[in-house]
């Protein structure tokens, strides 16, 4: 009996001995912040205590939209049991680690969407929230910083179909920031600011009718004097593509309300600005300028293209293209622009429609490519 006893007794103290060992096991769990910028990443760590190297621990996740944790990953334990591993959270998404029967705790990291703010050449400000869905119709905030370092919102509007939207202040020079509340973020998402920015009040506005324009064309430069009157006079200066001094260009004069505009053709690449009382100056505006490339079918069949700009373009490559059934374009021939910027192909084709082409590396510096009008080639 005593030896039964002694038994049951040397059993007792075995399995409490493993059951003991058993419970100072413990999976850890750690992240390196509750919240993360969308598209940025968290670590995700932990350690298997009284672990050793070699072991593979399993990462669970469930992003806001699931209703359980799955498996995302495996890693191995490293010295001490330790593990880690880089999460790319797109929407809130909640962590935990397993490995064989124990069981980490769960973690929740929260996403802040991505809100950008920049002034553009014509003093309006654009503003997007980006993250793994539209914010289309979400209220997003412009802020002003005020005189004791507080924030305080100066308008809102609904973000459009790209999650972006333009507002256009009439503010003094600040600091402006973008902000997005937690209720307009909706589900999965949370609040947040964009940096700020220092917003330059442009009274005066410069504002082209098209950033590019023919070569021998016009185009007309428009803009407001903000709270001015008719009769203003409006200095207009031009620095064209390779001249680093501005020169006087024309003096436009405002109509009622401070508008006012005034018609340029530039020979290439140019920036204009417009300046009144000394004081008030626009933003440089560029426009971009495409030589005139004209293309003709000459008596004997031959094509003949010819490329006009400020310069000659001789041994600049100039292309022939046919249009193929389906609409789109192909390079049937090349040749290289004589002296006078020339160059005659001979086609070997049925009548088509064709064009000739200049890219943008081809027209070089202060230029940008282009196309001819279309020409019915027919072979005679």
């Amino acid at each position: 009996m005593r030896r039964l006893l002694a038994m049951v007794a040397a059993a007792s103290f075995v399995f409490a001995a493993a059951s003991a060992q058993a419970a100072s096991h413990r999976l850890t769990l750690s992240v390196t912040g509750f919240t993360v910028l969308y598209g940025h990443q968290v670590t995700v760590a932990g350690r298997f205590t009284n672990g050793h190297a070699g072991q593979k621990v399993t990462i669970l996740a469930r992003t806001f939209d699931m209703k359980s944790l799955q498996p995302v990953a495996t890693v191995v334990t490293g010295k001490g049991g330790s593990f880690r591993w880089l999460a790319h959270p797109t929407i809130q998404t909640s962590y935990s680690a397993r490995l064989g029967a124990w069981r980490s705790r769960t973690l929740t990291i929260g996403v802040r969407p991505i809100l950008t703010l920049g002034e553009l050449t014509n003093g309006e400000v654009r503003a997007q929230v980006q993250a793994a869905k539209s914010f289309r119709g979400r209220l997003v905030k412009l802020q002003q910083q005020q005189a004791d370092g507080s924030w305080k919102t100066v308008v809102q509007r609904a973000l459009g179909p790209n999650s972006t939207v333009t507002f256009a202040p009439t503010l003094a020079s600040s600091r402006l920031r973008l902000a997005l509340s937690v209720n307009e973020a909706g589900r999965g998402y949370l609040g947040g600011y964009s940096h700020s920015i220092g917003y330059t009040a442009y009274n005066l506005t410069l504002v082209p009718a098209n950033s590019t324009v023919l070569y021998g064309k016009s185009v007309e430069l428009a803009g407001h004097l903000l709270n001015g009157k008719a009769g203003e006079p409006v200095e207009l200066y031009a620095k064209p593509f390779g001249q680093s001094t501005a020169i006087h260009l024309a003096t436009a004069t405002t109509a009622a309300g401070g508008w006012w505009s005034f018609r340029v053709s530039p020979r290439i690449l140019t920036r204009y600005q417009a300046t009144w009382s000394g004081t008030e100056h626009s933003a440089w505006v560029p426009v971009g300028v495409k030589p005139l490339i004209t293309v003709h079918e000459l008596a004997n069949g031959q094509v003949r293209v010819h490329v006009q700009a400020g310069r000659s373009f001789r041994g600049r490559e100039i292309r022939l293209q046919q249009q193929q059934a389906n609409g789109s374009w192909r390079t049937v021939m090349k040749a290289p622009l004589d002296a006078g910027s020339n160059a005659t192909f001979t086609p070997t084709f049925a009548g088509s429609w064709v064009r000739a082409a200049l890219s943008v590396n081809q027209a070089g510096k202060g230029y940008l490519g282009g196309f001819s009008d279309l020409l019915s080639y027919r072979v005679r």
